[in-house]
């Protein structure tokens, strides 16, 4: 599909388009064939029941567009979007150098190509849904709900593995745009220049520029396949980002970086899980019903992880070509993988700060005497501590992405 004439192309993509917009129709309908409720305090439900043709007329009582079609607009909009917005995300893993938009419009193909992906799993959650939902005993809703939770879920990771896979078989291998040796500190070309000289430019010793282990040294993590080379690199990344690039190896295989951040966001959605079930713990909730929420939670947290870490990265590499602050391909890839670490940093802050106020109650408000703060309306100063925390995280995230382009902009290692 990929590769295919743009015809086929697009009536393949559209074709898909409409089969995930409307396969969940039938099921909608069947759910509604049944309606619960409740008297008074009771628990227990009172079901009636009608045909599938019955819902299908109450739906359209007001003509022939009733709310279905609505929705399967709606979905089908949604899908075309996020299609879009995730080629956007692809960008660094596609980009081979050239044209920018060469590289979007090949991210969107690559994307497209996985509707096809995207409709067997949609079906294979739907039918799944409709199992539980057949075998509910007592609690109508109970069941289907937490199939569906981490069911989506583990179907979005696979639709990501499966694009991730593709976008790098697209990208191919980073091709080198200038192979002449360049100064490390100003990107002077020292093809005639001799290793004991220096640069015309700046005037630096090619030396250093020329010869590994002087600036390029390679990180801990590069050398050394273990743990806490592993931890290093996460401490050096976030505390010393300049000396951290100024250090690492470019021109190296991808398998070690794209390591780096997969440990990351996997650690983090596990330590998300751990401590998501210490707090539900010490609130009391019931141990056997903790297993759903907490597989939905390892999925979601490292979801999130992974989306912003990509958005972060596609926005501030867009921005470094369009200001010619990229050199070669490689490097975003690079930089884009050790900068997971830093994802670490929100996970401490939206810890500590929940954490607090689970603890200590709202106690921002009480020590300013129960003020709001008034920014885009009355706000409770929690949220905006909350919220003002993870937005100077990201402009501080953006700032060090442009210390990263800037100390790997140029390198012969």
């Amino acid at each position: 599909m990929v590769a295919a004439p743009r015809p086929a192309f697009w009536t393949s993509y559209l074709l898909g388009v409409v089969i995930v917009s409307v396969s969940w129709i039938p099921w909608a309908v069947q759910i509604a064939t049944v309606e619960a409720s409740y008297q008074g305090n009771s628990n227990k439900a009172t079901l009636k029941t009608r045909t599938m043709a019955q819902v299908w007329t109450d739906w359209h009582t007001q003509g022939a567009l009733g709310p279905i079609e609505i929705g399967a607009l709606a979905v089908a909009c949604v899908v075309i979007l996020l299609a879009l917005f995730t080629s956007w995300l692809f960008l660094p893993t596609i980009y081979r150098g050239g044209s920018v938009w060469t590289a979007l419009r090949d991210a969107f193909r690559m994307v497209a190509s996985g509707v096809g992906v995207l409709t067997a799993l949609f079906m294979l959650l739907l039918a799944v849904i409709t199992l539980a939902d057949g075998v509910t005993d007592g609690d109508y809703f109970r069941e289907p709900v937490i199939v569906a939770m981490p069911g989506t879920l583990i179907s979005i990771v696979i639709l990501l593995i499966w694009l991730t896979r593709a976008a790098r078989a697209m990208g191919g291998p980073a091709v080198l745009l200038d192979a002449n040796p360049r100064c490390e500190f100003c990107g002077y070309d020292l093809t005639h220049v001799g290793i004991d000289g220096r640069c015309s430019e700046c005037g630096e010793a090619t030396q250093k520029s020329m010869e590994f282990g002087i600036c390029r040294r390679q990180s801990r993590w590069q050398k050394e396949h273990t743990f806490p080379a592993f931890f290093s690199s996460i401490v050096g990344v976030i505390v010393r980002p300049a000396h951290f690039y100024k250090c690492l190896a470019l021109r190296v295989d991808m398998h070690r970086p794209r390591a780096f951040s997969r440990l990351n966001i996997g650690f983090i959605g596990g330590g998300a899980a751990a401590w998501i079930f210490c707090s539900a713990y010490m609130m009391g909730a019931p141990g056997h019903e903790m297993a759903a929420p907490i597989c939905a939670a390892v999925l979601l947290v490292s979801l999130i992880a992974w989306t912003l870490l990509r958005l972060v990265g596609s926005i501030m590499t867009s921005w470094a070509l369009v200001t010619q602050n990229l050199s070669e391909p490689l490097h975003a890839r690079m930089v884009l993988a050790y900068e997971s670490a830093f994802l670490w940093t929100f996970c401490v802050w939206s810890g500590l700060v929940i954490s607090s106020f689970m603890i200590w109650g709202n106690w921002i408000s009480s020590l300013i005497k129960g003020r709001q703060i008034h920014f885009f309306g009355p706000e409770e100063p929690e949220v905006m501590v909350f919220i003002g925390g993870n937005v100077a995280l990201l402009l501080l995230w953006g700032w060090r992405f442009l210390i990263a382009f800037r100390h790997t902009r140029w390198s012969n290692f």
